[in-house]
This record gives C-alpha cells, sequence and structure tokens, in this order.
C-alpha cells in the first residue's frame, strides 16, 4: 500500500512535539509491514540539507495564495528507518522555525498547497493520504480534488485546548484558496474532509467529539466509524535500556542491576545525596501540584529531580526548594535530550500531570525503562495505565486526582512504601518492561483502518 505522511515535522530532522516521534517511527512501523510510506514535510531553518545528504530537485512547485503564487522548493531524502522524505522549502515560509501566528498560518497553506501537486505528481500515487494535527490538516481537502480515489486520514494529536480553533481561519480572505474558504479552522477543514480522524485515547476522543462551543469538533467526527482511537507507541530503537548508548550502564528485565547503577549516577550528576534506598521521583511535570505537596512529600525518604519548567506555576516555588535543600531537590534542562533518558534509566518514577506534546509519550518510555509513572487518572494516562494495588501484583502506575496536592502526597507515600517490598517492585519494574509500548502494534491497527476503508472503495 502507498501511505503518505503530511505532518510539520520528523524526528530526527525537526522536532518540536510528539508530532515529530510519531511521523518517525510510525512511518518505519509500517513499512516493517510491507507498506511504502513517503513523508512530506517543511524544510524549517534547522533543517540542513547537506548535513542530511537531502537532493533537491531541479522542478519546483508552486504554491497560490489568492493573489501570490508563491514557489517552493523540493528536496528528497530518507530517514534512518529507510522510510523516504519530501521536504518543502521557501526562505520566506519555513525561515522561522517559530514563527507567528499569522505566519504559521501562511506556512502552513502554503505547504499544504505545496503538498497537494507534490502527491498528485507522485509516480505512485498514494492509496493513503494521513495528515498530522492542524498544520498539515488542510492538504485533506486540497487532496480531495487531486486524488479523490486516495483514502484521507486525519489524526489529532494536539488536544490540550479548544480544538475547532486550532489553525483558526478568517472567513472572505483572499488568500485562502477555494476548498477553506468558508472553514472556520486548519483543523476543522481537515475534519470535515477527511473520512477518518485518528486519536490516540478515549479521554482525547471525547474532547474531540464534543460541540465547537464545547472545545470539540461536533458533527465534523460525529458520522459513525469516523473518529476512531489508536494508541501511541514509542521507537523501540530509540528507548530500549538495553542498547541505549546515552546510558552510563544498560540493562534488560532480567538484570536490573544496571537500573541500580543508573540511579547512583544520577544521583551523582545532579549533586544529590546518594542513597539507592531512597526514592527518587523525575518530576517532568506537575509543577504546580507538587510544588503544593512537596515538603511532606520530602519527609517520606524521597528526592526529586524536577525538569525545569521555565516560568509554569509552581516552578519558582521549586527552584527554591532546591537551593535549600540540595542533597534532596535538584533542577535539570528541560531540552536535555541525554537527560531524559538518564532520568528515566536512573529514577524509581516520573511524575507527569497534564499531557506535554514536548515531552512524549513519557509514561510509555518510563515503563520501557522499568520506572513508575505517577499520573493524573482523569487524563489522556487513563488508557494505558492501571493503579498499582499494595501487594503491586496488578497495576503499571500510582494514580492521583488532577490537580490534588492530597492525592499526589498519598500516591507518593505508596511509592515510597513499594521500595520497601523488594521482590514485589522488582516483579513490577519486568512486568513494565515486558510490556509492548511500541509502534509495531498501533501500526497494524493503523493498516487495517487504511485497508477496511480502501477495500470497499
Amino acid at each position: 500500500m502507498e501511505i503518505l505522511f503530511v505532518t510539520s515535522e520528523v524526528t530526527p530532522f525537526h522536532r518540536r512535539t510528539v508530532v515529530g516521534d510519531i511521523c518517525a517511527a510510525l512511518p518505519k512501523a509500517l513499512r516493517g509491514l510491507g507498506h511504502q510510506v513517503t513523508v512530506i514535510a517543511p524544510l524549517w531553518p534547522d533543517i540542513d540539507p547537506s548535513q542530511h545528504a537531502l537532493a533537491r530537485r531541479l522542478r519546483t512547485v508552486a504554491a497560490n495564495l489568492g493573489d501570490a503564487q508563491l514557489e517552493l522548493t523540493v528536496h528528497d531524502g530518507r530517514t534512518t528507518g529507510g522510510v523516504e522524505t519530501i521536504f518543502v522549502g521557501n526562505d520566506e515560509l519555513f525561515g522561522n522555525a517559530t514563527p507567528d501566528a499569522h505566519a504559521w498560518q501562511r506556512a502552513a497553506l502554503a505547504f499544504c498547497c505545496g503538498v497537494a501537486e507534490i502527491a498528485a505528481g507522485l509516480e505512485r500515487k498514494p492509496e493513503v493520504v494521513h495528515t498530522h494535527d492542524a498544520f498539515a490538516a488542510a492538504a485533506l481537502p486540497l487532496c480531495a480534488a487531486k486524488l479523490p480515489e486516495s483514502l484521507r486520514v486525519l489524526s489529532i494529536h494536539a488536544t490540550d485546548h479548544d480544538a475547532s480553533q486550532h489553525g483558526r481561519l478568517q472567513p472572505g480572505d483572499s488568500s485562502l484558496p477555494a476548498a477553506l474558504a468558508t472553514s472556520p479552522s486548519l483543523l476543522a477543514a481537515g475534519a470535515a474532509a477527511a473520512q477518518h480522524v485518528v486519536t490516540s485515547t478515549r479521554f482525547a476522543a471525547r474532547a474531540l467529539g464534543a460541540a465547537p462551543d464545547a472545545g470539540g469538533l461536533g458533527d465534523l467526527v460525529a458520522p459513525e466509524g469516523k473518529l476512531a482511537t489508536i494508541a501511541n507507541g514509542i521507537d523501540a530503537a530509540r528507548w530500549n535500556p538495553l542498547t541505549d548508548a546515552l546510558l552510563p550502564v544498560r540493562f534488560d528485565p532480567v538484570d536490573l542491576s544496571g537500573k541500580d547503577r543508573c540511579k547512583d549516577a544520577l544521583q551523582y550528576d545532579h549533586r544529590l545525596e546518594i542513597r539507592p534506598e531512597t526514592t527518587l521521583i523525575f518530576a517532568a511535570s506537575g509543577h504546580a501540584t507538587l510544588a503544593s505537596t512537596a515538603d511532606a512529600l520530602l519527609r517520606n525518604d524521597a528526592q526529586l529531580l524536577v525538569l525545569d519548567g521555565g516560568d509554569s506555576e509552581g516552578s519558582e516555588a521549586l527552584r527554591t526548594l532546591a537551593h535549600e535543600r540540595p542533597e534532596q531537590v535538584a533542577i535539570a534542562a528541560a531540552d536535555d535530550e541525554r537527560l531524559l533518558h538518564r532520568a528515566l534509566a536512573g529514577a524509581d518514577a516520573v511524575l507527569l500531570g497534564d499531557y506535554d506534546a514536548e515531552l512524549g509519550d513519557l509514561h510509555l518510555c518510563a515503563q520501557r525503562y522499568g520506572t513508575l509513572p505517577l499520573a493524573p487518572r482523569d487524563s489522556v494516562f487513563a488508557d494505558a495505565l492501571v493503579d498499582c494495588e499494595p501487594s503491586l501484583k496488578t497495576g503499571s502506575a500510582f494514580l492521583y486526582g488532577r490537580g490534588s496536592g492530597p492525592e499526589l502526597l498519598a500516591a507518593s507515600q505508596r511509592l515510597v512504601s513499594a521500595q520497601k517490598k523488594s521482590e514485589a517492585l522488582l516483579a513490577l519494574r519486568r512486568r513494565l518492561m515486558l510490556t509492548d509500548v511500541t509502534w509495531e502494534r498501533g501500526a497494524r491497527h493503523y493498516e487495517h483502518l487504511y485497508r477496511s476503508s480502501t477495500a470497499g472503495a
């Protein structure tokens, strides 16, 4: 099957959110199932064509935005997983990796116009056009006219706020292609043109199915079978404690002694007291809730390694705490890939608040490294995590009520108590590490979605 992925980012060329990881790992998994997958993305300024061996095509494509016709360059490449890539370049449109809202919208419109032209000109016409989030969503209505036989799929990963307003458009804007002239937003245009809209959790699906005045997409995803839920996975090659070159010591479910040594190294690197018996929590998010209960938590023989939250609520209080108790609390850089791997390998648990698209599916990565998630039960994590019962024979996480300091403290205390059940905890860690959280299962679900829809076409 010929599948075309359309995205604003793809790891490792350019990554800002989990979308980049998904659009690298899922195509690789689909290719492993025997499909031909091509990924199209913008050529952002941090992508060096020479460094990634990208070959520029002699022929350009045009993007028509009302009275303006923009010339787009096209570069061909390949990911380390063997997936073909096409990058669309224009210095005016994609010259700023963090454009303002107006420039972002103009770049998205031009990119989607270019995608439709490129897709229509491919020697092997795509049987599936699969777009991701608002930046790429408008490619679906534009491709519908040029590739009417292709299945159109939209995956929505950004469900953190009003979905109906993602990429908001102004009706009557002369720069809008005719196919978008009456749409309220880029995401809404994509959802209207899509035959399937996919999200990764039932929690997100409920939010997307809500009426527009409640932040959802309403009737745009209402038809039976249009809104699907397919769980995300992670790249098994990138997140693997047995082969991870970023770790001081590697380990696997059979021999977990390396995880203990990773904990010692993590404590040493961040000047925390080196104490194997203490509970080391990597606080990746949820800073506001943590700040309200940190004092009580630290009295329970615990240490905190806090991912720098910038100006987020609670971050300043945690920085003050790190200054006052450096043997128990440390602050870590937020944009350090090496830190994420080493923290997940060495920590006993990872604290998560609301889902953070920049961090990605950290709850799945944590399980891969035998690290217990501390996460809100009333959130997107609910589909993937089950609260541990006292014996630790069932469950995969310690869950608490979102935004509740007392509940987070209670969950943390249960975690600290679990540290004393060494054999049961070891069995729990092994069970987590053996759980299949890779993209192979998700890729088969997508394959089924594609085939069931194209079979009757």
